[in-house]
């Protein structure tokens, strides 16, 4: 009922676009959505399942017209030293790292690293932080609830 009244429809017609007797706008779906403070990516896929074109761009953080983004996240974590700090894609995957996060992860096998840096396989497996580090129980909880949420750090 809440969110009917905040999207601005009748409880009839979400109930019957949630049972899917009725189809929904591609409106109704982006208030719904913003309601929900939904990712725009989901927002896309949305759009897609119900039979319309997404409506947001995608670009790799590697995109040409990405590059001041990339540039600005490289001299932000570039700023942490001598911490270590990486930026990080919704799957885990390191994307840009400092010095101090590449010192880390440097002496690790190739088979953890590769082909993609992955925080949950370089954390977890046991040729990576895992045997590597004396508080492993203190902090690898955090690491395998957000593994089991499906990557979610929120």
């Amino acid at each position: 009922m809440a969110l009917a009244l905040e999207v601005g429809v009748s409880t009839r017609h979400l109930g019957f676009v949630e049972l899917g007797r009725s189809r929904p706008s591609p409106e109704l779906l982006m208030a719904i959505a913003e309601c929900l403070d939904v990712p725009l990516r989901e927002r896309n896929e949305w759009l897609l399942t119900a039979g319309y074109a997404p409506r947001y761009a995608q670009s790799g953080l590697d995109a040409p017209a990405m590059q001041r983004m990339r540039s600005a996240l490289q001299t932000f974590l570039d700023g942490q030293d001598p911490y270590p700090a990486v930026a990080l894609d919704r799957g885990w995957n390191v994307q840009l790292t400092n010095r101090a996060a590449q010192r880390l992860t440097d002496p690790l096998p190739a088979h953890v690293v590769e082909p993609a840096r992955n925080v949950f396989r370089i954390a977890l497996h046991p040729d990576g932080f895992a045997s590597r580090s004396p508080n492993f129980a203190d902090w690898s909880p955090y690491v395998l609830r957000n593994l089991d949420r499906g990557g979610r750090a929120y």
